[in-house]
């Protein structure tokens, strides 16, 4: 290819390079061109001086990743372990992936674990059916309908287990699993009621398996 011979049309998958360079005799540069979604071995377009050449087997892609499965999909509300992700087409490597996100939220840690499988550290959370989402380094994500939910508060031990009935203010400490989010961390705070009494002096908060619930009064039960 001579310098006056510049290309005067490149397209790849249908879509026209924004911005075609002659490199050299034997490369092209294209560069800013938006892909979609549905790639499958694109067709890729050059036109020099009127004639085209085309080639199909060139240039490998993928289709938009998903998640396809996610295991375990519970778990407890202070994060930091491990689930495994199922997906399709996730690229070749873990570069090629941008995020994984469960209800929105990037998970602290990816790990590539086979050609169809990441890991995810799961971050702090509560609630359920969150979708787990997946995105390439391209940006390109879909919504597809795989969730993880956090478990709901279990109270295993309360003290004092007993009290008097009466105008009598008292603490409670409650221990279980999932009451709240780690000590620190952002997010919703955990509503106690000792007998349908509100904790009258507050929450608090010591970690995601012990709280403390601060002034309830004994009347009426």
């Amino acid at each position: 290819m001579l310098p006056a011979d510049l290309p005067t049309y490149v397209s790849v998958g249908g879509h026209v390079c924004p911005n075609a360079t002659l490199l050299n005799s034997t490369c092209i540069a294209c560069r800013g061109l938006s892909g979609t979604s549905g790639w499958s071995k694109p067709e890729i377009v050059v036109e020099v001086g009127g004639r085209r050449a085309l080639n199909q087997e060139v240039l490998e892609t993928f289709g938009a990743p998903r998640a396809v499965a996610v295991f375990p999909d519970v778990g407890n509300t202070s994060g930091g372990y491990w689930i495994e992700v199922a997906t399709e087409h996730q690229g070749r490597s873990l570069a090629d992936i941008a995020s994984v996100s469960i209800g929105g939220v990037p998970c602290d840690g990816i790990r590539w674990t086979g050609p169809a499988a990441l890991a995810c550290l799961v971050p702090h959370g509560t609630g359920r059916s969150h979708r787990v989402v997946v995105e390439n380094a391209g940006g390109v994500s879909t919504s597809d309908d795989v969730f993880f939910s956090y478990e709901r508060p279990l109270i295993t031990a309360v003290v004092p287990s007993r009290v008097m009935t009466g105008p009598t203010a008292y603490n409670f400490t409650l221990w279980g699993n999932s009451l709240a989010l780690p000590l620190g961390a952002v997010g919703p705070h955990p509503i106690i009621t000792v007998g349908g009494n509100p904790c009258s002096g507050g929450v608090r908060v010591i970690s995601a398996s012990e709280v403390h619930c601060i002034g309830v009064l004994a009347t009426e039960w």
